[in-house]
């Protein structure tokens, strides 16, 4: 089965935001909630260097 990874999904997902976000005051701001195992945590720095790249504030 051919589909997208866990990373290509995070960055679909923080586009989606960064594109609907319509608050101009400041940027959009998310947070991450995962399992906290290996797979959980597997897109966490993929996620976190494209939203810094498309200006969209992480929080821990």
């Amino acid at each position: 089965i051919v589909g997208t990874s866990y990373s290509d999904q995070f960055r679909i997902a923080l586009k989606w935001i960064k594109e609907t976000w319509t608050d101009p005051s400041r940027p959009p701001r998310v947070a991450f909630i995962y399992n906290d195992t290996g797979y959980g945590r597997s897109p966490l720095e993929d996620g976190r260097v494209y939203a810094e790249k498309i200006g969209v504030e992480v929080v821990d």
